[in-house]
């Protein structure tokens, strides 16, 4: 544990994001090969230390909403394993953006897609 009180669980969660709020758009840039790699070291941390899915760090983030803000997905971006984990961190993610934030994390879309089908719902639950 670093002085961010950040877990390597958190770092991973985090990865894909350089600055904070960078979200979507720096998830984007990720070659199809980071979003995989990035499910990989989730899922053997959590393999390693599931705990660790519940512990926040120094600014009471959980690994699952580090994981939403960077961008990451339900399908190959570790965070149905993060839920898993550890499902009541879902009480942290902020409700007044919470269709923004969650969009693209939830949609039935992987980061392997290269957008070719989509088509305007996104793939979202409830579309």
């Amino acid at each position: 544990e670093e002085v961010t009180g950040r877990l390597p669980l958190h770092i991973a969660a985090m990865a894909g994001s350089t600055q904070k709020g960078a979200g979507v758009e720096m998830a984007k840039a990720q070659s199809p090969h980071s979003a995989y790699h990035s499910k990989f070291v989730i899922d053997e941390l959590l393999y390693a230390y599931r705990d660790g899915a519940a512990v926040q760090d120094a600014e009471g983030n959980y690994p699952l909403v580090l994981a939403i803000n960077s961008g990451k997905k339900w399908i190959d971006g570790g965070l149905k394993s993060l839920y898993e984990a550890f499902p009541d961190a879902t009480h942290q993610i902020d409700t007044d953006n919470i269709r923004a934030s969650l969009k693209p994390a939830f949609s039935f879309t992987s980061n392997f897609d290269d957008g070719a089908d989509d088509d305007e719902s996104g793939g979202f639950i409830g579309e």
